[in-house]
């Protein structure tokens, strides 16, 4: 007979807004969401040992190197492990006849 193992259950907290998630995947994955304390910015979670546990890492606003206008978030592990999410500036266009 064989036995079929289940995904393993992972949880995941946000250190900027104390948002926390459970996520039940088998494959890789990093769980986002978005953050109130960011102005609504779509940023990753860092996974934690359970619910309650305090959030091993930090998320910084730093400016982004991809241009004037872009924005971007660090997100910071304890394990030295990090994120960058940029947040480019809407584009624009001229039209001329």
């Amino acid at each position: 007979m064989a036995h079929i193992l289940s995904a393993p259950v992972r949880f995941w907290k946000c250190p900027a807004c104390g948002c926390t998630d459970r996520t039940q995947l088998a494959q890789p994955h990093t769980q986002f969401h978005d953050c109130p304390a960011m102005n609504g910015a779509g940023l990753p979670l860092i996974e934690v040992q359970y619910p309650d546990a305090r959030v091993p890492g930090r998320q910084l606003l730093v400016p982004s190197e991809y241009g004037p206008g872009n924005a971007a978030v660090r997100t910071e592990r304890l394990d030295g492990s990090n994120d960058v999410t940029v947040f480019p500036a809407p584009a624009t266009a001229t039209i001329e006849s």
